[in-house]
């Protein structure tokens, strides 16, 4: 690669982007594209900067790595570098032959990675996006070449507590069509019935079981199993049709994801 090599980093932690900063500031032929603080921002940074290597911390805030590179798509996903400081999670990166950093950076390992991405060609990055599009597919499964999967040891939500009009309602997550934020508060809707909670779309997204609930919108969540079909609209968008007839907007940066969701579902 005879031009500059574009870098993204992203990291929640302000002390490691400012070290990482650094440490890829004394390299040569090199260009910073973008330095996110969260999922969010990383991957409107990937969509619109279009990095050659994203430095990508594995617990990212709003949106993790994984949950980034679903909304990517693996055949869409620049070559990435995910970094943590589980040395578990690092083992199952270098399972499927993805490269991972442990943090905090360290000089040597990092000019190591810059060194093999500029010497990338389109092969090695169709078969990296291969690698990483395995790794979530048996990710979604909780299984890791026999071994319990990165997400395997969380607890998702299977009932929420609402209350209204005097009364506490424990709901199933099961039994909801699909959400949608107001302001700090998140609509439920199940049927003809609407329940209000206090809690925001990150937050719950995180605690939703993944298999089950795909985000299709940065307002919007949807259980997979009502959706019925989606069409085209405007801009790269589409809209999802549930089962039940109604219309909500897919996101192009979800659609990816959404696909892979439904797929995997059937």
């Amino acid at each position: 690669m005879s031009r500059a090599l574009r870098v993204m980093l992203a990291d929640s932690a302000a002390t490691t982007r400012r070290r990482a900063v650094r440490l890829l500031m004394q390299q040569s032929r090199l260009e910073i594209a973008d330095v996110c603080a969260s999922g969010r921002e990383a991957l409107a940074a990937i969509e619109v900067r279009v990095p050659d290597l994203a430095l990508i911390e594995l617990e990212l805030a709003e949106m993790d790595a994984l949950a980034l590179a679903r909304a990517v798509g693996p055949q869409r996903m620049p070559l990435a570098v995910f970094v943590s400081a589980d040395e578990a999670a690092l083992k199952v990166f270098h399972a499927y032959g993805i490269q991972a950093l442990h943090k905090p950076y360290d000089r040597t390992a990092l000019a190591g990675i810059i060194e093999s991405a500029r010497e990338s060609g389109e092969a090695r990055l169709a078969a990296y996006r291969e690698q990483l599009a395995r790794l979530l597919v048996d990710l979604e499964s909780k299984s890791v070449n026999g071994e319990p999967g990165l997400q395997a040891h969380r607890k998702y939500l299977e009932r929420i507590l609402v209350r209204q009009s005097g009364q506490i309602i424990f709901l199933k997550v099961a039994d909801i069509d699909w959400m949608e934020s107001a302001a700090n508060y998140i609509r439920l809707h199940c049927g003809a019935n609407v329940y209000v909670i206090r809690d925001t779309m990150n937050a719950m997204e995180q605690k939703l079981p993944p298999d089950r609930f795909v985000r299709v919108h940065r307002s919007t969540i949807v259980n997979v199993d009502r959706i019925a079909r989606m069409y085209p609209w405007f801009s790269g968008d589409y809209m999802v049709v549930l089962k039940d007839g109604t219309e909500l907007r897919l996101s192009r940066y979800y659609r990816a994801s959404v696909e892979e969701r439904i797929i995997n579902s059937i």
